[in-house]
């Protein structure tokens, strides 16, 4: 208890010669104005500060190095003589390439392109007698075996001439998988009906003559056949089909 008080007293009579002598307030003031104040001391404005320019190295201050002339070293003479390099060729610029040619198709020359998607709806059956001279008949067939799917499918035009004797003038055209542009001659034909192709490759007549159906292969005669067709026999018959799809339309080409 005597130590507590004894620290109490001491603390007094130190705050007390603090108060009596004036200081406490002059601390106190200082410290305000410390606070309060927005500039800086003028020893602190008055103390030179280093930029970072003035610490990095100036270049005019770095040490020279002595420059040293070396001459550039003389090959040795050769007695062969000068040896000159081939200029390397110019690539061929894409105004001189030609465009890639594409196998020709098995269809006419200067036609009109038909289309090549098989309608939605076809009839079952066309019969040539009933139709007039200039009519055209689009058919769809299968090629190469194929009785489905896209790639196997080419279209051929039949502009009627004569419908009493089914003579028709023949355009084939390709399928939809190849460029739709001719590239075979005419040709005056006679359809002589539609057949079945039986399994092991016989032919079953299924209508009469100048009838397409749909489902069946188409059995035609070359009218004027050509010295080639001269050799597959006495009446140089063809088979093509089966017939995916038919429709009827009017004339684009005019009749020879």
């Amino acid at each position: 208890m005597r130590t507590l008080l004894a620290k109490c007293c001491v603390l007094a009579l130190i705050a007390g010669g603090f108060a009596f002598t004036g200081d406490a307030g002059r601390v106190f003031a200082r410290g305000r104005r410390v606070l309060e104040s927005t500039t800086l001391p003028r020893d602190a404005v008055e103390a030179p500060v280093d930029s970072p320019h003035e610490l990095a190295p100036s270049p005019t201050k770095m040490p020279s190095v002595p420059r040293v002339d070396v001459a550039p070293p003389v090959a040795p003479e050769s007695a062969g003589p000068p040896v000159t390099t081939a200029a390397e060729p110019a690539p061929p610029s894409a105004s001189t390439e030609s465009p890639p040619t594409l196998p020709p198709a098995d269809a006419p020359i200067g036609t009109p392109i038909m289309p090549t998607s098989p309608p939605a709806t076809s009839p079952e059956t066309i019969d040539l007698p009933t139709l007039s001279p200039g009519d055209r008949v689009i058919v769809w067939v299968g090629r190469g075996g194929a009785r489905t799917g896209r790639g196997g499918s080419r279209t051929i035009a039949l502009d009627i001439i004569d419908p009493a004797t089914a003579e028709v003038l023949e355009q084939g055209h390709v399928g939809a998988g190849e460029q739709g542009q001719n590239h075979a001659p005419l040709r005056r034909i006679r359809i002589l009906g539609t057949v079945t192709e039986g399994f092991f490759g016989g032919l079953t007549p299924t209508g009469p003559a100048g009838r397409i159906t749909r489902g069946q292969s188409l059995r035609i005669v070359p009218v004027e056949p050509s010295a080639s067709q001269q050799g597959l026999g006495a009446t140089g018959a063809e088979v093509i089909g089966p017939v995916r799809a038919m429709v009827v339309a009017r004339a684009t080409t005019a009749v020879p």
